[in-house]
C-alpha cells in the first residue's frame, strides 16, 4: 500500500471504474446498437435487392407489352375482342369466297359455347367458341380452295382456325368437261368441305351477389 500509494490506488481505481463503465456501456448499449444496425442494414440491403429484382422484371414486362401490342392490337381489330355477330359473318364469308373464286356454298354455325381458360379466368374474361361448317364448296382447281383457308386465317375478318379441309372430285375429266372449260363456263370440278373454329373473347360476368335481388344475373 505505502509502495503503490494513496493516490495511485484512487487513480487505479476510478480508472478500473471508467473501463467497467465503458465495457458495460458497449455490452448493455453500443453492442446492441451494432446489431440492431447491422440487421437494419440486411434488412436494406434485401429491399434493394428485392427492388432490383422488380426493376428487372418491370423492364422484362415493358419489353413483352411492346412486342405484343402489336399482336393485341391486331387481335382486337379483327373483332377477336368482341361478340359474335351471325349477319355479318355471313357477308364476311361471302367476302372471302368470291376473293378466292370459289362457288357458291352452304355453311353452318354452332350454338355458341364457352371454352375452359385459367388465363381467361384470371384475367376476367371468357373465351366464346362457334363452329363454321362449309359444304359442297365448289371450284375448278383445287388452289382455290387452299386460297380460301389462307384467307380464313389472315384476311378475314374473324378469328378463326381451320380444323378439317376435305377435297373430292365432284366431276370427271372428260372432252366435254374440257370443252364447257374452253367455253368459260363455270364448271366446279372439285368439292370440298371444312370446318373451322370461330373464337372471341368477352368480358367475363360479375359474379352473382345472392344478398342482391337487383344484381345482374349471368347469362
Amino acid at each position: 500500500m505505502k509502495l503503490i500509494g494513496i493516490k495511485r490506488l484512487i487513480l487505479l481505481a476510478i480508472l478500473a471504474g471508467v473501463n467497467a463503465a465503458i465495457a458495460a456501456a458497449y455490452f448493455l448499449w453500443i453492442g446492441p446498437m451494432l446489431t440492431d444496425a447491422q440487421n437494419s442494414l440486411t434488412a436494406v440491403a434485401g429491399e434493394i435487392s428485392q427492388l432490383q429484382g422488380k426493376i428487372q422484371n418491370t423492364k422484362a414486362e415493358l419489353a413483352d407489352y411492346k412486342e405484343n401490342l402489336p399482336k393485341y392490337e391486331a387481335l382486337k381489330t379483327s373483332g377477336f375482342m368482341s361478340g359474335q355477330d351471325r349477319f355479318q359473318i355471313s357477308r364476311d364469308l361471302d367476302a372471302v369466297r368470291q376473293a378466292s373464286e370459289l362457288g357458291g356454298f352452304s355453311f353452318n354455325i354452332s350454338d355458341l359455347r364457352t371454352l375452359n381458360s385459367d388465363e381467361a379466368t384470371t384475367a376476367q374474361l371468357k373465351v366464346l367458341n362457334s363452329r363454321i361448317t362449309l359444304d359442297q364448296v365448289g371450284a375448278l382447281l383445287d388452289k382455290n380452295f387452299y386460297d380460301f383457308a389462307e384467307r380464313m386465317g389472315t384476311s378475314f375478318p374473324a378469328h378463326v382456325r381451320l380444323q378439317r379441309l376435305e377435297i373430292k372430285r365432284s366431276q370427271p375429266l372428260n372432252n366435254q368437261t374440257l370443252q364447257r372449260i374452253a367455253q368459260r363456263e363455270n364448271v366446279p370440278l372439285l368439292t370440298a368441305s371444312s370446318i373451322f373454329d370461330w373464337m372471341t373473347v368477352v368480358p367475363a360476368a360479375p359474379p352473382v351477389d345472392p344478398n342482391n335481388p337487383n344484381a345482374p344475373r349471368q347469362p
